[in-house]
């Protein structure tokens, strides 16, 4: 992993910072933009919900192109994070070899927008990585910012014509972080790797097609 540039700033907290006890009373679904309120501990199924993703999307075929990617990760869980930044930039030597990511360290997942947009208009790369851990707890804190972040990544998106994969999780927890961050099976920065190579590929397909 040659090709990966790691940028902290000087002052940037490295300590964990924990959100409280994973105990709230609901927990939200987003589908297809709707958010839908379930009682902690029910399945989707039983609301007509689709199953939860229990297996990540096949790997996409290796590719020569040299694309510059940016990671915007939360400093916050950082045993948790780090296990989504080491498993993108290890996916991305396998998937793209030639490509150049540069990782970018923000306090927190609220600050991980801001980041996100900076790095958008600033660095010019060919796609955004955002990778954050929230721990659901008794207050509406963890889902007020996950909205929050949620809409602004996707108006990042729109306004520079620009892959943003979403990788702040929410999660109620220390096994659902260790499953999503740590374990191979179900790590979303291996699925976050993998569909940013996919989106890629996809955009040229339709610029080329205009032609």
């Amino acid at each position: 992993m040659g090709n990966v540039v790691q940028r902290t700033a000087p002052d940037a907290e490295t300590g964990s910072r924990v959100n409280g006890p994973a105990a709230r009373g609901l927990r939200t679904a987003g589908y297809g933009g709707n958010c839908v309120r379930l009682p902690c501990g029910s399945s989707h199924s039983a609301y007509g919900l689709p199953p939860m993703a229990t297996d990540l999307p096949v790997r996409p075929i290796a590719t020569s192109q040299a694309y510059r990617v940016a990671i915007v990760a939360s400093e916050y869980h950082p045993e948790y994070v780090e296990g989504l930044v080491h498993a993108s930039t290890a996916e991305f030597a396998v998937l793209a070899p030639a490509t150049r990511v540069e990782v970018f360290r923000v306090p927190g997942s609220f600050e991980i927008a801001l980041g996100v947009d900076r790095v958008a208009a600033l660095r010019q790369p060919d796609a955004v990585l955002a990778f954050g851990v929230l721990f659901d707890g008794e207050t509406l804190h963890a889902s007020l910012i996950a909205e929050s972040v949620t809409a602004s990544l996707l108006q990042t998106s729109l306004k520079y014509h620009l892959p943003v994969l979403h990788e702040i999780l929410v999660v109620k927890t220390p096994e659902q972080a260790r499953a999503r961050c740590l374990d191979e099976k179900l790590n979303r920065g291996v699925e976050a790797a993998r569909a940013t190579v996919r989106m890629l590929g996809a955009l040229a397909c339709i610029t080329s097609s205009e032609n």
